[in-house]
């Protein structure tokens, strides 16, 4: 394996915009999302959204994020849980055939909750959500052709969750803060 140090991908997910996607894209991008948020929905009524609310809740996950199908809000990392489990629940999310997997399942939670955090456009939400499919799906593949096997969704879904996380907190290419962020962010709360 080769590592490329050009920052090639950071420089793709976090300055890409809405605009330079093509129109098919974007038009797949909003079906993707549409179904994403489909899943979540209806995973808010399932066993394994209880059980992502147990575990923020237990791990004191309190924040001002709310969550899709509770009255509760959770920080960063419990609004992530929580929709994360939801968006699986039922296993009616996304699939892609070359991986054989759920990209989208694996990131949404932590992306949405970014989003919201952040108070993100609706576009600039989209734009994440098509960086996170684009890289997760490419991360898979590569996995796959290196170790011979495929990897559970989870295996590459941490990747795009934290480039889609990364990008909408406003990190840099070297996942950082951007310098005239450092100054106004002491401490990125979970």
């Amino acid at each position: 394996m080769v590592f490329n140090t050009d920052y090639t991908i950071e420089k793709y997910a976090l300055h890409t915009k809405w605009e330079h996607f093509p129109e098919e894209v974007r038009e797949l991008a909003l079906m993707c999302s549409l179904d994403l948020m489909s899943a979540l929905i209806l995973g808010s009524y399932g066993k394994q959204f209880e059980a992502g609310l147990k575990l923020a809740s237990m791990m004191g996950m309190a924040g001002d994020i709310p969550v899709i199908g509770c009255v509760k809000t959770y920080n960063l990392l419990g609004a992530a849980i929580v929709m994360g489990h939801s968006s699986n629940s039922f296993d009616i999310d996304d699939g892609h055939r070359q991986i054989q997997g759920h990209p989208g399942t694996s990131f949404v939670g932590g992306v949405l909750a970014a989003a919201i955090k952040q108070n993100v456009s609706y576009k600039e939400y989209l734009s994440a959500l098509v960086i996170c499919y684009e890289l997760t799906i490419r991360w898979a593949l590569s996995m796959q052709k290196d170790y011979g096997f495929l990897h559970s969704t989870g295996t590459y879904g941490a990747f795009g969750t934290a480039i889609g996380i990364g990008r909408l907190l406003a990190f840099d290419e070297i996942f950082g803060l951007r310098p005239h962020e450092q100054k106004a962010i002491t401490r990125l709360p979970l």
